[in-house]
């Protein structure tokens, strides 16, 4: 079975979708089949559940998950007002992606992997490459719960030409600079968060 990683900004349930993408199989299968339906008082051990399946420890998966505490969401032991999350539908960098699928290896679905920044409605722009996040999929696609990998599959050709359009409209304008801000801000309080806690993903 093909060895997938968890990114350094990617929510836990991107993840599993990448490695449900690797066995053919929608999230929901995935997790029924595995026993990991739901993170609630009737499952207190889900996140030792994952690290069953997943190999990583269970810290790590917590500390990528993103758990709705009343009105604010909880990820990387940061706090966002829920309201700042876009979790409506699929926003990427068409640039992140084709790197990703380009460098990676085994199944094309389980290459392309979700960055938490890019669920900020304050982000319009990749920090990195500097063009605009665009949606892919249907709106209401509870991404942030949902099928990343599934719902890329499903919409390929689609994205092919949201990529070619996409491609080479890098900006530099003041709004980027904010972008690059809070990308990097989350960067650096995942790697503190590691360090402080010494999590180690395998």
């Amino acid at each position: 079975m093909q060895q997938i990683d968890i990114g350094n900004l990617e929510p836990l349930a991107a993840f599993l979708s990448r490695r449900a993408a690797a066995r053919g199989v929608t999230l929901w299968d995935f997790r029924v089949h595995g026993d990991i339906r739901a993170r609630n008082n009737k499952q207190p051990r889900y996140y030792d559940r994952v690290s069953t399946i997943t190999g990583i420890d269970p810290n790590a998966l917590r500390r990528h998950d993103l758990v709705k505490v009343g009105g604010a969401i909880k990820v990387f032991d940061m706090t966002f007002d829920l309201k700042d999350v876009w979790a409506k539908s699929v926003r990427v960098c068409p640039r992140c992606i084709s790197d990703d699928v380009e460098r990676g290896s085994g199944r094309i679905e389980t290459r392309p992997h979700l960055r938490f920044t890019w669920m900020l409605r304050t982000l319009g722009r990749c920090p990195v490459h500097g063009c605009p996040l665009v949606v892919i999929g249907p709106d209401y696609d509870r991404i942030s719960y949902g099928d990343f990998a599934g719902t890329l599959a499903r919409f390929w050709k689609a994205y092919d030409a949201v990529l070619a359009a996409s491609t080479d409209n890098a900006s530099r304008s003041p709004d980027f600079a904010s972008d690059i801000y809070f990308h990097y801000r989350i960067e650096r309080a995942r790697r503190l968060m590691y360090r402080n806690n010494a999590v180690l993903i395998r």
